[in-house]
């Protein structure tokens, strides 16, 4: 397949992040098992991961979701049963959930959450690649 196929529509990846309720973190996982048996019947869902919080760190939780497109992740967000989930996971957590959505390989390589890094000077990109590149050339 062509790489600059326009019929291909790009996977859609949502990321969920949820602060869970302090105590109810058990709870809250296993609703998420029953949660991720529903979301991986569903038409158009791809995967789902979840990446818990590390001991001793804030006890957000975060949720990757993969569909093949956008038009699946709206009949799966648009369906009764979803509403239901939202719901009862709500009730195990803090505040709203924070949902980001990406198409395509973004999803993957480019989280919103990462700081760019500063650009260094360019002496001192200089200076680098002059130690890199002479000891091999001498």
């Amino acid at each position: 397949m062509p790489l600059s196929d326009s019929t291909h529509t790009p996977t859609l990846t949502v990321v969920v992040h949820r602060r869970v309720r302090g105590g109810l973190e058990q709870e809250f996982e296993a609703a998420m098992e029953s949660f991720v048996r529903f979301a991986l019947s569903c038409p158009g869902h791809k995967g789902i991961w979840i990446l818990r919080p590390a001991r001793g760190a804030s006890p957000d939780y975060a949720v990757v979701d993969q569909f093949e497109s956008m038009a699946a992740r709206r009949a799966f967000t648009a369906s009764p049963v979803y509403q239901e989930w939202m719901t009862k996971l709500g009730a195990l957590s803090e505040e709203a959930p924070r949902i980001e959505e990406r198409q395509g390989m973004a999803g993957w390589f480019a989280p919103p959450e990462t700081r760019r890094a500063l650009r260094p000077r360019t002496w001192k990109m200089a200076v680098a690649s002059f130690l890199g590149v002479y000891p091999l050339t001498a």
